[in-house]
């Protein structure tokens, strides 16, 4: 078939044999750049990446917005837990954790992990009124009986912001991560053998920095786990013992109430790790630059100026799109601070990012998911219906009412489930080429093509969204 292709193009055009058989490749890659392109133009051939919302009915809770993920009763599918109840997939059968839970707050983000080692995901969050660290143990398959309640410790001053369970001293042994603000800064514990307990709970202060959000990532490249508390970098010392360093930010910001969902990631593509930091409290987001190595400084720089909501609280990180970078999904708040923009419409939508592999450049395209909703404090990002693209879950703060969308109160938990963009069809087989990010490779690399060399014009060539963005960078 290549073969009569190739004599048939001799025939009516002797330059067009020459490029296909000295620069193939090249001939290749235009044809993926020029379908993008006329996606890019509304051609539609590229296909949008699109979200059907579904909506889950909850009892009434006082709810920060929070939502976990995580396979709860071992069958094999992820389920969603949100406040007082849990959603069984794949069908979102609700269920409860009992007669009377008590109010799981996910201000500092109710986390799914097994704390008592015995093979299933409990929850860890915290009770209010006191405040009280706490986990839920879970009774095992098929997880639907009662949860029963279990106190870490009571939080004698402030209130908790962030929390998080890594193993930040490298012994091969989990520790949580706590952060409060107006408090004791924040502090670790090592999983205990037996967590049923409080006074099991062994914590430590790392730092007194009070803070609004929590992050861990080796910033500085020695293969430590630094800590990130809002705009400080709080870096981990060979040996043990803490650095502070300060992180540019806006000369209006307020420092330790500035963000509530930092991440540590490489955003640019140039091998060192950036941070992206959404504002709680006023416009905007901002992502910082790092010139990397051992002691980074970090450049700050807006994120779609003037295209991002006020109350920025809610943020989740994840590869949306499936073309190997981190995105990010997002929304206002509704919590009645006072802040700036307090009263602008809903706004939830997913960020995509475009790194170059260039220091400081990176591009950033917001897409539209509804504004009628209002976004929690902590939503996720995983792949629900096992299809293979991550599907996006939210739910709004509820606070019985008191702080609610008008006329009635917004308790339902939200999933945008993702339909993957269409491919381009070279021809009417049915043998997939690779991604066009591969493309990128290989149009670099000029002598790994055999791969395309060995196509036939009947194949089909699959193209992410937006690919043509991402090639030319």
């Amino acid at each position: 078939m290549g073969h009569r292709l190739h004599e048939n193009v001799r025939h009516r055009n002797l330059v067009m044999e020459n490029i296909m058989s000295t620069n193939w490749w090249l001939w290749t890659v235009s044809v993926a750049l020029m379908a993008c392109f006329l996606a890019h133009a509304g051609r539609g051939i590229c296909g949008e990446t699109t979200f059907t919302r579904v909506d889950l009915a909850t009892q009434e809770d006082h709810s920060w917005g929070d939502v976990q993920v995580g396979d709860l009763n071992g069958d094999g599918n992820p389920d969603i837990q949100a406040g007082k109840q849990w959603y069984e997939g794949p069908d979102w059968v609700r269920h409860s954790f009992g007669p009377n839970p008590g109010n799981i707050y996910g201000t500092g983000q109710c986390l799914l992990y097994d704390v008592d080692g015995d093979g299933d995901l409990d929850i860890l969050g915290y009770l209010a009124e006191p405040y009280r660290y706490c986990w839920f143990e879970n009774p095992g398959p098929p997880s639907t009986g009662p949860w029963a309640l279990h106190i870490i410790g009571v939080i004698r001053k402030g209130w908790p912001e962030g929390k998080c369970i890594v193993d930040l001293d490298g012994d091969g042994k989990d520790e949580l991560i706590t952060l409060e603000k107006d408090g004791t800064g924040i502090q670790r514990a090592e999983i205990p053998s037996e967590p049923k307990g409080p006074a099991n709970w062994k914590f430590t202060q790392i730092s007194s920095a009070s803070g609004h959000g929590l992050a861990i990532g080796d910033l500085n490249e020695d293969g430590r786990p630094d800590i990130v508390a809002d705009y400080t970098w709080i870096e981990q010392r060979a040996g043990g013992g803490w650095a502070h360093h300060d992180i540019p930010q806006r000369p209006e910001g307020q420092r330790a109430t500035e963000t509530t969902s930092p991440l540590i990631a490489d955003l640019d593509g140039d091998g060192d790790k950036d941070l992206f930091l959404p504002r709680a409290h006023n416009y905007g987001a901002y992502w910082l630059e790092s010139s990397g190595g051992s002691s980074p400084n970090f450049k700050l720089h807006e994120v779609l100026h003037d295209q991002l909501p006020s109350q920025f609280y809610g943020a989740a990180y994840g590869d949306i799109d499936g073309d190997g970078d981190m995105d990010v999904f997002g929304g206002q708040c509704h919590y009645s601070h006072r802040d700036p923009g307090e009263s602008d419409p809903p706004d939830v939508f997913w960020i995509e990012s475009v790194p170059s592999g260039v220091s400081g450049r990176v591009t950033w395209v917001k897409h539209q998911l509804s504004t009628q909703l209002k976004m929690g404090r902590y939503p996720s990002i995983a792949d629900l219906d096992g299809d293979g693209d991550m599907d996006l879950v939210m739910r709004p703060i509820g606070f019985g009412g008191y702080r609610e969308l008008e006329p009635k109160a917004q308790y339902d938990v939200t999933i945008f489930f993702q339909k993957r963009p269409g491919a381009l069809k070279l021809g009417s087989a049915e043998e997939p080429c690779s991604q066009l990010k591969n493309l990128r490779y290989w149009a670099k690399n000029k002598g790994s093509m055999a791969l395309l060399r060995g196509l036939s014009a009947e194949s089909k060539l699959a193209i992410p969204r937006n690919s043509a963005q991402r090639i030319s960078e």
